[in-house]
This record gives structure tokens, C-alpha cells and sequence, in this order.
């Protein structure tokens, strides 16, 4: 079977993701038939196991209850190769684009803004190098109005009924800045998922293979306020440690082989920003109730653990309503310290934009040994060549071909700004009855229960880690002079 060179396609869903390898998975089922539809997927490999045979790749898997603006999708896809001469994204009249749409449900949600030619070594999931997050967070759980002042009840802590929409704002985009840069965010997902390798062998059984970027969430999340699901796994530990267990707040003193963090804990958060206070385009419009006001929470990074976005807002939320230190946020991306954190609820997150790395070059053949074993034919000129060889010259007269190959996969202007249009007209209008919704007001009121606030049964535990915190600080800034000097007197000696 021959298939053409590896095409992408830019998807958006403006309805919520399922598990990828349900299916339930509308959005993988409806662009598969698409594309099946349009004639780019043969008979012989529609519905394959997994789609191994397109080389099938998802730039992002996102958690249930989450939307996508910016789902890019590799296959190897059954189309003209001249389909690129016209037009590098292919949305030309009568183009692949327009074939895939016309064939995608009206109802579906899905859509199909470009699609490009990319060398076969290309793999949407793994080549996506940075990916940037939009989340709407009703202004009320801030305690903010449509005018961006203090005109609804206060849902923080007693005492910050009198604090300016401005010392919120502030305090907030503070507690979000905190998570910038790399850090272990083991207390940010579920920690068990991402085990070092021996003990995920051990585990799999129960709980299956884990992917490094972002995971489906395969179960609906509460707003209960902490998140303790990995406590009962390390309670019988006998490792010594500080603060409380028992409450999900502790500081390990040594190494504890049954709750090791390592590097698939780790991630980069490239940005963290918040907005100031909006309403999506035409809500309230229909209503007698003017629209919904929301913050626009903005965060970028290279890729995300399971609920990491969602569980950072929350507690970024805690610090807004005085229910958490901001001084615990750089105790929780410690190695060492182990807290259950809040949840914040996942229907008006959604991916906003995927960058990638540059196209690998893909290495060019040896031609076969004088005599060897595989198959030849003829070319142009009547000579024989291998099979390999033919290869490469087809490549060669491809390359004569008015196409323009990319380097990097990059939308061009008009594609964002339609991408643009559709995020301003069609998705974030349709997610705004979602801001609504009783669970924030669940979400805001469980803040106020966690164990670690003032009043809680956590409360001294955390204050136990801060200092257990501040004393590794200590330590590791002694050891990072001390592996300096060392460097340098090694340097001086090699002079």
C-alpha cells in the first residue's frame, strides 16, 4: 500500500473532549469520517486500531470537559500531491479543507481551518513544542462585578470585605506568577501517574500506560476543595517527615521509595497572566440579565501534567481570597513536600494555540549495494535503480514541483485571524452559559474548607512545611556555592 507523506490538519471543537481512545470520542469520529468522506482514507485502514496505519497523531489530549481551538491532528492522508501547489494550507475552492468541512456534521462542533504537507517524520503530539491556555473565570468567585468593582458578596476569608478589586487583581496575578518557570508540580496532578519507570511497571496493571503530555481526565472532577487521592498510597510509609499525613500536608525528611517525584512531574510554565474583568461577545444580548463578567486567565508552557492548569488557578484563587498563603505556592513545588490542592471546575478551559519545533530533514537513503537483493526498476531513462533509489528520485522530481514546503507548521495571517473570529463569535459565546453554572459558587464556598486555611485542620502542618521549606532553601543555596567554588577552583587549576 502506498501512502502519500504525512498531512496535517488544523482542527477545532468547540465542544468538550473525551477519552481519545473511547469511543465515545466524538471528536476523533467525526474527523476521522471526514476525512474518510473526502476520500483521504481508504477503505482497507478506516476505523484501524488506533489509526496506527495513518500514523495518526493529536497534537494535545486535553481533560474532560475541556474545549480546543487549536487541535492539530498529522496522518498520513490518500491526496493528490499538487493539492499544496496552489495554496500551502490547502484552502483554495475545492480544496482539501473545504472537502473535509463540507463532509464534518453541522452539529459536530468540529472544524477544519488549514491543512499542510510535512515530512514523514512528523508527529503532531511530539513535535508540538509550546501550548497556550485560555480560561474564563466568572468574576464573581473573585468577588468582582461586570464593572470590574466590588459590587457582589465577598466569597474570601472574614476580614477582606473591604479590600479594592484592585488588591484582589493584584494579589491574584501575583499567586500566578508564582508558577512560572520550571518546577516540579507533583502536588499539581495526581502524583502516582506520573511514578518514576519501576514503579509505573509495577502499576500498570491497575492503572494503565501513561502519556508524558496532557492526559484525559476519566472521571468527573467535584470541587470538594483538596485533592488527597494519593495520600492513602504513601500513609503506611515509615520515612520521617513533618506536618500532618493524616491531612494531606507533609514534609518528607528522606527519600520515600513508594512516593518518588521525579522529571515526568516536571514542566516549564513558560507565562501565567490574568485580564482584566470582560464579557463575551453577545452574551446577554437575548436576556433581560446583562452578561456574565469574567477574568481571562492566560497560561503558556511547553506541556501539562493532568489537572496542573486547573489545580493552579484554584490555588492561585485561595491566595486572591486569603484562604491560602502565597508563601505555601513555592513550599508545594518543592520536591519534598507533599499538599492536597484545590480544583478548579474545567468547563470554560480550552485550548487556544499549539507551536512547533522545526521540521526534521529527513535523512536520504543509501542506495543498495551493487548486486544486492532488492528490487529494481526502471526509471525515466530506461536505467535500473533499487527500489531506495527510486525513492529518493521521486523525491528529487517532487522537488521540481511549484510547492511551497514550510519549515516549521505555522498558520499563516488570514488562518489566525479567522482562528481569532470563531474564538470571539462561536466558542467562547457558547461557553459563556457555563459561567453561570452553580459550581463556581460550590467551587468559591469549598475554598473556604480546605485544611489548610487558618481555621483548618491542616493549619499547622502547613506551617510546619514553610519552615521545614525555609530550612531546605538554606540548604541548597550552601550546596549550590559550594559546587560553584568547587567549579571554579577546578577551572583555575586546569588554566
Amino acid at each position: 500500500m502506498c501512502f502519500s507523506p504525512p498531512r496535517v490538519t488544523r482542527f477545532q471543537s468547540r465542544h468538550t473532549s473525551t477519552p481519545f481512545n473511547s469511543t465515545t470520542d466524538t471528536f476523533q469520529l467525526n474527523a476521522e469520517d471526514a476525512v474518510f468522506d473526502a476520500g483521504g482514507i481508504l477503505l482497507s485502514n478506516y476505523r484501524s486500531r488506533a489509526l496506527s496505519r495513518l500514523k495518526w497523531s493529536r497534537s494535545s489530549r486535553t481533560d474532560k470537559g475541556v474545549s480546543s481551538l487549536a487541535t492539530v491532528v498529522s496522518l498520513r492522508m490518500e491526496t493528490d500531491e499538487r493539492s499544496w501547489d496552489a495554496d500551502v494550507e490547502a484552502r483554495e475552492p475545492g480544496g482539501v479543507v473545504e472537502r473535509i468541512n463540507a463532509k464534518l456534521p453541522a452539529t459536530s462542533g468540529v472544524r477544519v481551518f488549514a491543512a499542510y504537507s510535512a515530512p514523514k517524520s512528523f508527529q503532531a503530539r511530539r513535535a508540538c513544542a509550546r501550548r497556550t491556555y485560555h480560561y474564563l473565570l466568572p468574576a464573581r468567585v473573585l468577588g468582582l462585578g461586570v464593572s470590574g468593582e466590588r459590587e457582589v458578596p465577598w466569597p474570601g476569608a472574614p476580614g477582606g470585605e473591604t479590600r479594592s478589586s484592585e488588591d484582589v487583581l493584584d494579589a491574584f496575578r501575583d499567586a500566578l506568577r508564582a508558577f512560572e518557570g520550571s518546577h516540579y508540580f507533583h502536588n499539581y496532578t495526581r502524583r502516582s501517574r506520573y511514578a518514576p519507570e519501576d514503579k509505573r511497571r509495577r502499576s500498570r496493571g491497575r492503572r494503565g500506560d501513561v502519556e508524558e503530555e496532557e492526559e484525559d481526565e476519566m472521571e468527573s472532577s467535584d470541587y470538594r476543595g483538596d485533592d488527597d487521592d494519593d495520600v492513602d498510597d504513601v500513609d503506611a510509609s515509615e520515612t520521617p517527615s513533618v506536618g500532618s499525613r493524616a491531612s494531606g500536608y507533609y514534609w518528607l525528611l528522606g527519600r520515600d521509595d513508594r512516593d518518588l517525584v521525579g522529571k515526568r512531574h516536571a514542566r516549564v510554565v513558560s507565562s501565567f497572566t490574568a485580564g482584566d474583568v470582560e464579557v463575551a461577545a453577545g452574551d446577554g444580548d437575548d436576556d433581560d440579565r446583562p452578561g456574565e463578567p469574567f477574568v481571562r486567565v492566560i497560561v503558556a508552557g511547553d506541556s501539562f501534567v493532568l489537572y496542573q492548569i486547573r489545580k493552579m488557578i484554584a490555588t492561585a484563587v485561595g491566595v486572591a481570597l486569603g484562604w491560602i498563603p502565597r508563601e505555601f505556592i513555592p513550599v508545594t513545588l518543592a520536591r519534598p513536600a507533599r499538599a492536597a490542592t484545590p480544583i478548579a471546575p474545567a468547563s470554560t478551559l480550552y485550548l487556544r494555540e499549539a507551536e512547533f519545533s522545526e521540521f526534521r530533514k529527513n535523512r536520504e537513503k543509501k542506495p543498495s549495494p551493487a548486486g544486492g537483493s532488492e528490487k529494481e526498476k526502471e526509471n525515466g531513462n530506461g536505467k535500473k535503480m533499487s527500489a531506495s533509489a527510486s525513492a529518493n528520485a521521486a523525491a528529487v522530481v517532487n522537488a521540481d514541483l511549484p510547492t511551497t514546503r514550510l519549515a516549521r507548521l505555522e498558520a499563516s495571517d488570514a488562518v489566525r485571524a479567522e482562528v481569532d473570529a470563531f474564538a470571539r463569535d462561536v466558542l467562547e459565546p457558547s461557553l459563556a452559559p457555563s459561567l453561570r453554572d452553580e459550581e463556581w459558587d460550590v467551587f468559591a464556598e469549598n475554598l473556604g474548607k480546605l485544611r489548610m486555611c487558618a481555621h483548618g485542620e491542616g493549619k499547622d502542618a502547613v506551617a510546619a512545611m514553610m519552615e521545614a521549606h525555609a530550612a531546605y532553601e538554606i540548604e541548597r543555596k550552601a550546596a549550590r556555592a559550594a559546587r560553584e567554588e568547587a567549579e571554579a577552583a577546578d577551572a583555575t587549576r586546569s588554566r
